[in-house]
């Protein structure tokens, strides 16, 4: 273990183990500065792994799962016509900045030192499987109980799409036409992970003016078809699919430039912790505001291009108060578990909240709902999620250049 001077033993004593989310999240080992003394990450236990780099995206990523909970809820008790609950499809887009950025931080350093893109692939899944897992097998009982409307769906409609998902892979092409039968919002789990693995294949050749040729190329296909549909909510069918990648890679790639940008000292943005709370209100803001549909391309498009990448920027910010780690920690920690299990928890929770609350209003059951969903959650990631991802990196995740990842 490594040894350090009393000037640093205090702050150890209050830190946390360092985790940084993007899509899924990920806990990495990266060397980290603490008065004088670098040490790495890897090397440390838990109880001495230093602060989290950036909490503000923690607090980011754990606001927009719960946007994206609130939009599916409030969707089906209204419908999802004109999208009556919001634009908090959109959050997708801000998880997608999120991972590129995130990544970057933790990984191209290690890419460096000789990082396989076997190892790499092998973190990802040990990260995002599990929990993975459970939603589909949430879907299964969802499906097989009747608790989930079968239609026209047969018996080896489910099966083939079962074997597919349980591979992370689509299912076959249905009557739904969706990407995912079996829980819908792998859809974004399935890109994330494609993009991921072009991100370690190709990241010596991810300059700024490489990432801008990308930027713009899949942004103009994000745009015209954004404009043409009147909203990018785009990915989730089959039909759609191709301009899901196109959104993938075009919010993964702001987040990479903007991680470059910032390391590089071109771009340098330190949030007061009420600039903060103000971001956060506007992400509040903008996936909850009903937007009309004659102008819903276009908002969308403001979002991805310059509100998600913002907020990702001001949550980057080193400068907020660590008073609030207790709350972001929760919020991160809680976050990849929502989004995992929370649309295939919806029919039983839709059940408890009709029989329980009546007459309450659309928005009252659906922030119960959502209030249900993130204990859950909470509870999952506790008692599931991390005792598997310990078991698992224990067995396969051995070392990696630049360390021991302890923890995914």
């Amino acid at each position: 273990m490594l040894q350090l001077g009393n000037d640093v033993s205090p702050c150890l004593q209050q830190c946390r183990s360092e985790r940084l989310y993007g899509l899924g999240g990920l806990t990495y080992t990266t060397p980290v500065t603490i008065g004088q003394a670098t040490v790495n990450a890897g090397s440390l236990t838990a109880g001495e792994m230093p602060a989290r780099a950036y909490p503000g995206l923690d607090a980011l990523r754990g606001i927009a799962a719960l946007l994206v909970a609130l939009f599916h809820f409030r969707g089906n008790f209204l419908g999802y016509n004109n999208y009556p609950s919001g634009d908090g499809y959109l959050a997708v887009d801000v998880f997608f900045v999120l991972s590129g950025f995130v990544l970057s931080h933790a990984y191209l350093s290690r890419f460096a030192r000789g990082m396989t893109v076997w190892q790499f692939v092998k973190i990802r899944l040990i990260r995002l499987y599990p929990l993975y897992f459970i939603g589909l097998m949430l879907g299964m009982v969802n499906l097989l109980a009747g608790y989930e409307p079968r239609g026209a769906l047969s018996n080896l409609d489910i099966a083939r799409a079962f074997t597919m998902e349980l591979f992370m892979l689509p299912s076959w092409p249905t009557l739904y036409d969706r990407l995912f039968l079996i829980n819908v919002v792998s859809w974004s789990l399935f890109f994330e992970m494609l993009v991921n693995i072009l991100f370690v294949v190709f990241w010596k050749r991810l300059t700024p003016k490489a990432l801008l040729r990308i930027i713009i190329a899949s942004g103009l296909i994000v745009a015209a078809f954004s404009i043409y549909r009147h909203n990018a909510s785009m990915g989730n069918f089959w039909r759609t699919s191709p301009i899901g990648l196109a959104r993938t890679l075009l919010s993964f790639s702001m987040g990479i430039l903007i991680y470059k940008l910032h390391r590089g000292g071109a771009i340098r943005f330190h949030a007061s912790p009420l600039i903060f709370a103000l971001a956060a209100l506007l992400l509040v803001f903008c996936l909850l505001y009903p937007v009309p549909s004659s102008v819903r391309g276009y908002y969308d498009l403001v979002f991805i291009f310059l509100i998600g990448p913002l907020l990702v920027l001001l949550g980057s910010s080193p400068r907020l108060e660590q008073k609030w780690l207790p709350l972001f920690t929760f919020l991160g920690s809680t976050s990849y578990a929502l989004y995992a299990t929370h649309a295939n928890g919806l029919p039983l929770v839709k059940a408890l909240t009709e029989r329980y609350f009546i007459h309450a209003s659309v928005l009252t059951v659906s922030l119960l709902a959502v209030t249900l969903a993130t204990l859950f959650a909470y509870a999952l990631d506790i008692v599931y999620d991390r005792p598997v991802r310990k078991m698992l990196t224990a067995r396969f995740g051995g070392k990696s250049a630049g360390g021991t990842t302890k923890r995914i």
